[in-house]
């Protein structure tokens, strides 16, 4: 995906934030930055899960990223924990 751009949204400022403000650690930074990486690479790869959105699910942690391939971006609705009720990413991104 070489010249486009990743739109990343509330979902993933909060993974890095973490839920108490603290932050991840480098090591989950660098696999959640290795994951979006694997989504660029291969965007079509991943399931779609609903109309046109796609969901991946990061392999060393409980976490799914959903998101759509547009023409010239990656645009990131949502990164939600495995923990999170099925249907929490709908009410992320307000379908």
């Amino acid at each position: 995906m070489r010249g486009r751009t990743a739109t990343l949204g509330y979902g993933v400022q909060r993974l890095r934030r973490g839920r108490t403000g603290v932050g991840l650690g480098e090591p989950d930074l660098r696999e959640f930055d290795a994951a979006i990486s694997r989504i660029e690479a291969a965007p079509e790869r991943w399931a779609i899960v609903q109309g046109d959105i796609r969901r991946y699910l990061m392999r060393r942690y409980p976490y799914a990223i959903y998101y759509r391939h547009e023409e010239d971006c990656l645009r990131i609705l949502v990164v939600k924990h495995h923990g999170r009720h099925p249907e929490y990413w709908k009410y992320r991104i307000g379908e």
